[in-house]
């Protein structure tokens, strides 16, 4: 399964692109850039067309204001939300606290930045270790899951467990190419052989001038990576 990323600045681009598409697929992802030009009418209106709503706002900030913020969003049917795990083990848990309806995921190291820019930031560790220590205190502070590089997926499984969410962006399609900002890249099979649950693919799609058919290729690059 995957996530379309709606990449959008305004609400008549992105009601344009949620009608073409909702009748083959409804799991779409909320990013900041789109909720901070249109806020909750971008989620009401996903709710009303039948979407599952993945709002990826990362939060990371003291505890009890991410527990406030959380308990905001509450009254709004969102389905999965991001956080930091780097915010820290009182934050996490406060999140928790703060709702038993909202999946929660981790965001472990995002998947812009690589090993000399974890250095550029005091973070010695390497990124593997970082993202698998990420993801166990995630676990132990009762989220649903983390989104993470799909290379370190397989080694969550096995180490945290088969019911832990693993949500995979930066990936690779084969009739997409364009660069973009993504350091840690990985193809849909490498991530569906290594266990992730859920993909998450933007401008391939957002970016076609024909959404609908770039839905059937990536559903179909998909089948064929299930099938090895």
């Amino acid at each position: 399964m995957f996530f379309i990323a709606l990449d959008f600045s305004d609400f008549k681009s992105f009601k344009s692109f949620v009608d073409k598409t909702i009748d083959i697929h409804k799991l779409y992802k909320v990013g900041l850039e789109l909720f901070s030009a249109e806020g909750f009418k971008v989620i009401e209106y996903l709710k009303i067309r039948g979407a599952t709503v993945f709002l990826d706002l990362k939060l990371e900030d003291i505890p009890n204001t991410v527990s406030r913020t959380i308990k905001v969003l509450n009254n709004f049917d969102i389905d999965y939300l991001t956080l930091h795990v780097s915010g820290g083990r009182d934050m996490l848990v406060s999140a928790r606290e703060s709702t038993d309806r909202i999946k929660l995921l981790g965001v472990t190291v995002l998947t812009s930045l690589n090993q000399e820019d974890l250095k550029d930031i005091g973070i010695s560790l390497p990124m593997s270790a970082l993202t698998i220590k990420r993801s166990f205190l995630a676990k132990e502070c009762g989220l649903d899951g983390v989104v993470v590089s799909g290379i370190y997926v397989k080694k969550i499984k096995e180490t945290i467990g088969r019911n832990f969410l693993t949500i995979v962006p930066g990936v690779r399609l084969e009739f997409y190419s364009k660069a973009n900002d993504q350091k840690q890249i990985i193809t849909p099979r490498e991530a569906i052989k290594n266990g992730a649950d859920f993909l998450v693919i933007g401008r391939a799609i957002t970016n076609s001038e024909d959404p609908v058919e770039a839905i059937n290729k990536v559903i179909l690059e998909i089948k064929n990576a299930q099938i090895f």
